[in-house]
């Protein structure tokens, strides 16, 4: 049943799969290993999140009635993605010790690895590649991301997948329980994800880990709220002078005559200009679905601006939306009964924040946000109980 998982998981997560990557084909193995699971006599524990998410595929009716239903596709798809992976992580923790839990994810880990190093070989020929699978940079044909996606370059989902998955490996790396050798590979890991996320040129990604990292890094000093202060004015001052900062590094780098950061400095300044007109372009489109809210608080208003996987649902259907978000949040409440509150905290606040800013509809970038991460962090900060 581990190997079954692990291939489903495969399937879902790997860049090498995006060309091969089918839908109906997942949900069958979704259905599948559930079938063959119960069959075998396992447990898979029924909680409030099976309510949310059946209510969440009724409200997707709604898309037809409001002229969207163009768009149903796409957001069912996102609530049986969420659901699955979100089930079988606690399938996992309500079947086997966390002995053979923790060997799923290893072995997990390094397939996702490989996709990691295959991603920066070919980010460091192709700076701009993972941008340009999901159409974001100027000057690649549709030829060079043809090229990009069959070399195994990762894109938005996986990027942004690992960017969630980086604070599991913090724990491992923060964790005393642990031997010198896991340590060891839980920060070799944890460099090359970072490694590829600075690579990548996804501006966001990068201080989103950064911060994570920060955070998860400084905690369990019980009632200290200063680093926590900090890290925000901080990560709040670079956001608004991302472009200072990253030219001053540029012209450090300069001076001091490392090339490389040098260069990569000069990259990242072009992209981030560069998307002072992105950025433009998106606070139009969180506008399109605001002003969608707006007129149709209700029902919706079927139109949404297409950057905003929260706001979008809410401006398409308005407050049939709500049972996607209460899907979500039950989601961490079922893991919090297992994991530490304050990582949990993290990570529902980790996700939620992308998915207000971003599409959350992709297979990469759940499956590992969903699964991965959760059992780390059950192996590693699990919630402690009498």
């Amino acid at each position: 049943m581990l190997l079954f998982l692990s291939a489903i998981f495969l399937y879902s997560s790997s860049p090498f799969m995006r060309t091969r990557y089918n839908f109906y084909v997942a949900v069958i193995a979704y259905a599948g290993f559930y079938l063959i699971s119960r069959l075998n006599g396992q447990k898979w524990r029924v909680t409030g999140t099976y309510g949310w998410a059946g209510l969440a595929a009724l409200s997707s009716g709604m898309y037809f009635f409001v002229g969207a239903a163009d768009r149903v596709t796409t957001y069912l798809s996102g609530i049986v993605y969420i659901f699955f992976w979100a089930m079988a992580a606690q399938y996992l923790m309500d079947n086997y010790d966390k002995k053979r839990v923790l060997r799923f994810g290893m072995v997990n880990l390094m397939l996702l690895l490989v996709s990691v190093i295959v991603t920066i070989r070919v980010l460091t020929d192709y700076p701009l590649a993972a941008r340009a699978i999901n159409g974001r940079a100027d000057g690649i044909t549709e030829a060079d991301v043809a090229r990009y996606i069959a070399m195994g370059c990762g894109g938005f989902g996986f990027i942004y997948g690992c960017t969630i998955f980086s604070m599991a490996l913090v724990t491992v790396i923060k964790a005393k329980c642990r031997s010198w050798k896991m340590r060891t590979f839980a920060i070799s890991a944890y460099v090359l994800i970072f490694y590829m996320i600075f690579l990548a040129e996804f501006t966001t990604a990068l201080l989103m880990a950064a911060i994570v990292f920060l955070i998860c890094i400084t905690a369990g000093k019980k009632r200290n709220y200063i680093p926590y202060l900090l890290i925000a004015m901080v990560a709040l001052l670079i956001w608004a002078f991302s472009d200072d900062v990253l030219r001053f590094i540029y012209y450090l780098a300069q001076r001091l005559g490392v090339s490389y950061l040098e260069h990569k400095m000069g990259m990242l300044l072009e992209a981030s200009i560069r998307q002072n007109s992105d950025g433009l372009a998106r606070a139009k489109r969180y506008m399109e679905s605001i002003e969608g809210i707006l007129s149709s608080p209700l029902l919706g208003s079927g139109k949404a601006g297409g950057h905003s996987q929260v706001l979008d649902t809410f401006s398409t259907i308005g407050l049939f939306a709500i049972p996607y978000v209460a899907m979500l949040v039950n989601v961490f409440k079922d893991f919090a009964k297992r994991i530490n509150k304050f990582h949990i905290m993290v990570f529902a606040g980790t996700i939620l924040t992308l998915a207000t800013l971003n599409p959350f509809v992709d297979s990469t970038i759940v499956s590992i946000s969903f699964i991965l991460t959760p059992i780390f962090l059950y192996c590693f900060v699990p919630q402690n109980k009498t």
